[in-house]
């Protein structure tokens, strides 16, 4: 179990990781939702592996604390499924 400064601590990294994520322009076959879910899924693996190896120097890879990332990453997937967010076509200038 993680504390809440922990929680709140990661779910701003989770947010600008998905978002600089999400602005990629890779083409993935499938519904706009498998999109969503694979940029959060590659989101929270980075920001895992990036949190464990900082633990490094105290005592190893510790996936517990590299764990810190998966909730508040999937609350913004449900943010961004509930919003309906999608990769929308650029309006043109009017």
């Amino acid at each position: 179990m993680y504390s809440l400064l922990s929680f709140i601590g990661a779910l701003i990294p989770t947010y600008w990781l998905s978002r600089l994520l999400l602005r990629v322009p890779v083409a993935l076959p499938g519904p706009p939702i498998a999109r969503l879910v694979t940029v959060h899924a590659v989101s929270a693996i980075i920001l895992g592996l990036w949190i464990g190896s900082l633990m490094m120097g105290f005592g190893g890879f510790l996936p517990g604390k590299a764990s810190v990332v998966v909730m508040p990453q999937l609350i913004w997937l449900a943010m961004d499924l509930l919003r309906g967010r999608q990769d929308r076509p650029a309006r043109p200038p009017a």
